[in-house]
């Protein structure tokens, strides 16, 4: 099914709009991931999908798409992958912090992060700046996360490098002035070998989205632990200590 095709299914307002088949979803994002430039049928499609809100099955399948096309890195060891999608704006960064904990105690974490906008760094701490401002490597290249794992570090990399179709999805952002389904996949990513033990930490901000992950979690068989995030970043958030985390195990 074309983009245009997908749009007269999504983009039909709150009584008309229906839910994209998983193999659908997976279709269509991959004509996004696959585009080396985006028009206007990409903008209109990620609207649409913004104004209904995704489905179980068409988050499922905007990642199977996602996973056709990103690196498969290998471990001999379980990774602990953490998303760092958003920045800071009003309270400290903390996922480097957790990043080189988490190692020190010996675990093998990826962190993965946006290429930062002009406009973002602007406005937002990212974890790229935080690195650079610590003297710490992007990993640009495979090797480059091999090499920080070998060295008892946590590896730092964007999602240019483990996923460049979906930088360029995320990228939109900036022209149409608002998040698409690509944001909720970036946090989803698995850029793994199958069978290399994982455990995703993926953050929420709102009820409704956590009860989706928590959905996805399960139906997948996905080790996660889900939790409600500070300003959008995958660290409990200390201004909310009623907010628990939750464990799932996909065994």
């Amino acid at each position: 099914m074309t983009l245009a095709g997908c749009i007269k299914v999504v983009g039909r307002g709150a009584a008309g709009s229906r839910a994209l088949t998983r193999d659908q979803a997976c279709e269509a994002f991959g004509q996004l991931l696959d585009a080396p430039e985006h028009g206007v049928e990409a903008g209109a499609f990620l609207m649409a999908m913004r104004m209904k809100g995704e489905s179980l099955d068409e988050l499922c399948g905007f990642l199977d798409a996602a996973h056709a096309r990103c690196l498969a890195l290998p471990s001999d060891a379980p990774v602990v992958l953490l998303p760092s999608p958003n920045g800071a704006r009003r309270l400290p960064l903390l996922p480097p912090l957790l990043a080189l904990l988490l190692a020190r105690q010996g675990l093998r974490v990826l962190v993965t992060t946006p290429t930062p906008h002009p406009a973002e760094e602007a406005r937002r701490l990212t974890t790229p700046a935080v690195l650079a401002a610590l003297g710490l490597p992007l990993a640009h290249a495979a090797s480059d996360i091999a090499g920080a794992w070998r060295r008892g570090e946590p590896a730092f990399t964007t999602l240019g490098t483990v996923c460049p179709g979906l930088q360029r999805v995320l990228d939109l952002r900036w022209a149409m002035g608002v998040r698409g389904p690509g944001h909720s996949i970036a946090k989803m990513l698995r850029p793994l070998a199958p069978g290399v033990p994982t455990l995703r930490v993926v953050n929420h901000t709102h009820p409704e989205f956590g009860a989706l992950m928590r959905a996805w979690a399960e139906q997948e068989r996905v080790d996660a632990m889900l939790l409600r995030g500070l300003e959008d970043e995958t660290v409990a958030a200390p201004r909310k200590p009623g907010a628990a985390s939750e464990l799932i195990s996909g065994v």
